[in-house]
């Protein structure tokens, strides 16, 4: 079949060129006829000149000159930008619509964050219409850590100044309750998780609780979303582990942990923060103290995640100390012995708490003998060279 010639006028006149050429499929036989086109001349929308050179990416009209593109911008009230979000078909859509799409996600995310950060440290509050009005009921905002304080040294200090005042407020008491609460940034899945809150009013702190039993026959996932902190590990427990008839597919996922007496097989654990992956350290909890007492001179992430494991597994988990260490000593004041006695006492209260520092004492005792000779030999020297010159 011989390739036919046809002279088309396209409808639109806004086509650049002069010729396209496409393929058709024909129904017999499957030839291909090429199809020549010719496009119309393009005119700029100013003058009617056929030689164009702009096509503006805001309201895509043509023009031959940059007088021309400024006449437009005037006349039609067009500020020459691309629509960032005007509607592209999926079959148009390419790699670059996705980076500027992506790149203007971005930007809002940052405005965003900046505009929020700008409010809480001018102190307003904006309202409807743009207005700024300044705020008129105190808000009790937590005060930043000071770096020294921060768990995490790689924390910036005014992390807190980041998040909501509610976050603000549940940091700030539970660090009145010796708690060292660190909180994630937006879009971390355990920050989403993070159910916590401080009731003001009541005075009552309600944390969020995941459950962990690594010896589970099948996986479980347990957790309480608003648990408050005056309730023991082992009450929350036992509407999972105690029999009841509402529970009875959770215990048959957890039968190595129920039983009768079942709070004197199972230990209540919760990993160390801060600490390398490889060497994880766990703090031994009290299921019949409250969380409270509990989470006491710890570091926790968002929230915690105990760990119930079986007490004869238990030296398969090391133990950790806590964050802070209170030391108590009595010292009994000595009234039989005279002062020979007390530096014996004092003696050998130095050799069990540190046999080095009696090394060090010796051996700068030492020291001070070498020194001494020394600094004796020293006029003998000088007289001796004296006695050469001469």
């Amino acid at each position: 079949m011989t390739d036919a010639m046809l002279t088309v006028t396209p409808q639109s006149t806004m086509e650049h060129d002069k010729k396209r050429v496409r393929e058709a499929d024909t129904q017999d036989a499957g030839a291909v006829v090429q199809v020549e086109v010719e496009a119309a001349p393009v005119k700029c929308c100013k003058c009617d000149k056929s030689d164009v050179k702009y096509r503006c990416p805001g309201c895509e009209r043509i023009t031959c000159s940059l007088a021309c593109c400024l006449a437009h911008k005037k006349e039609f009230e067009c500020d020459g930008k691309r629509d960032r979000t005007k509607y592209i078909p999926l079959k148009q859509f390419s790699d670059s619509d996705l980076s500027s799409d992506f790149f203007f996600l971005e930007e809002v995310s940052r405005s965003t964050n900046s505009a929020t950060r700008s409010r809480s440290q001018l102190g307003v509050n904006v309202r409807r219409y743009g207005q700024a009005r300044p705020q008129t009921k105190k808000r009790r905002v937590a005060s930043v850590p000071e770096p020294g304080e921060t768990m995490n040294p790689h924390v910036s200090s005014d992390w807190l100044t980041r998040f909501p005042v509610a976050f603000q407020l549940l940091v700030q008491h539970a660090a009145k309750r010796g708690v060292a609460l660190t909180l994630l940034a937006p879009g971390m899945s355990k920050r989403t998780r993070n159910s916590s809150y401080m009731d003001t009013k009541a005075s009552k702190l309600f944390w969020r609780v995941e459950w962990s039993f690594p010896s589970a026959e099948v996986a479980v996932s347990l957790s309480e979303s608003r648990a408050c902190d005056s309730n023991t590990p082992f009450e929350l427990l036992a509407q999972y582990l105690d029999q009841r008839p509402d529970n009875t597919s959770i215990r048959g996922k957890l039968k190595k942990y129920t039983g009768i007496n079942w709070r004197d097989h199972v230990v209540v654990l919760m990993r160390k923060e801060f600490t390398p992956a490889s060497q994880p350290q766990y703090y031994p909890l009290d299921g019949n103290l409250s969380l409270e007492s509990n989470l006491k001179r710890k570091a926790v992430v968002e929230f915690p995640i105990l760990t119930i494991v079986l007490r004869a597994d238990l030296h398969q988990y090391p133990l950790a100390n806590d964050l802070i260490q209170v030391v108590e000593e009595t010292i009994e004041p000595s009234s039989s012995q005279g002062d020979d006695g007390v530096h014996e006492e004092d003696n050998d209260r130095l050799v069990e708490d540190d046999e080095g520092e009696e090394v060090v004492e010796e051996d700068t005792m030492g020291a001070l003998e070498v020194i001494a000779e020394a600094s004796q030999d020293t006029p003998g020297e000088e007289e001796d060279a004296a006695m050469d010159e001469l």
